[in-house]
């Protein structure tokens, strides 16, 4: 009995995952249609009713929003795209984060763009590529280095030093893109508040689009790191990576 149990189980669980497959797909179908009419809020509810959305329907999305001028759920969506498709973005997912970028930061700065492609680069690659690197430094450190002649190993020390460092940093970056710890603030000028409640200071107003790591949760509050600042901001005004 147990056996046809499980059998029966089975096969409704595949006939349920079929059907659930055809109504993705019909509905995807139908936002396409809808992105090639130019329709692109009709496009966009469409791919909301996604269940399970692949990397191209968050690209997608993104493309959507940032038609109809919705440019920080746009650069969401697009960081998104980028986290599911597990590599470093390319071809129309490079154009979209720099267009919604430009459409977000009228004048961006070099060091902003360099940390916007050096960002993009540590949420796109995967995770075990840094540890790979880390750990072939380290090794590289220990073995090869401490071999070397007296005249060369303080400079290829020290810089073999800076290099695990760097790597180091990604590294611990990307555990917490991996935690899904960034997010995008949706709303214009934020309130960045001193504790996690309406009645506390308001520090500064954070501009929509601008991306944030999130350090805890309390309530409807996220104490969030703005560059280099913390505070709070309420948990409905900013959209999670």
């Amino acid at each position: 009995m147990h056996v046809k149990h499980l059998v029966v189980c089975a096969l409704a669980l595949l006939v349920s995952r079929v059907c659930a497959s055809d109504a993705s797909s019909n509905v995807r179908a139908e936002a396409y249609e809808y992105m090639a009419r130019g329709e692109y809020e009709s496009a966009h509810a469409h791919f909301e009713q996604l269940g399970e959305k692949r990397a191209i329907d968050w690209l997608n999305q993104s493309i959507c929003a940032s038609q109809t001028t919705q440019y920080p759920v746009a650069l969401l969506y697009a960081l998104r795209a980028q986290r599911v498709w597990g590599i470093a973005p390319f071809g129309p997912l490079w154009h979209q984060l720099d267009a919604v970028h430009a459409q977000l930061h009228d004048v961006p700065t070099i060091s902003h763009h360099v940390m916007q492609r050096l960002q993009s680069l540590i949420t796109g690659l995967p995770l075990g590529l840094f540890q790979s690197f880390f750990l072939l430094f380290w090794f590289l450190f220990f073995f090869v280095v401490q071999r070397l002649p007296g005249a060369n190993r303080c400079g290829i020390r020290l810089l073999s030093l800076v290099v695990i460092t760097f790597f180091g940093v990604m590294l611990v970056t990307k555990y917490a893109v991996v935690r899904r710890r960034y997010a995008v603030i949706l709303s214009r000028n934020t309130p960045l508040r001193s504790g996690p409640g309406e009645g506390f200071a308001r520090q500064a107003a954070v501009p929509a689009g601008e991306q944030v790591r999130i350090e805890r949760e309390l309530a409807d509050f996220a104490k969030i790191r703005w560059g280099s600042r913390y505070g709070w901001v309420e948990i409905a005004k900013i959209g999670r990576v």
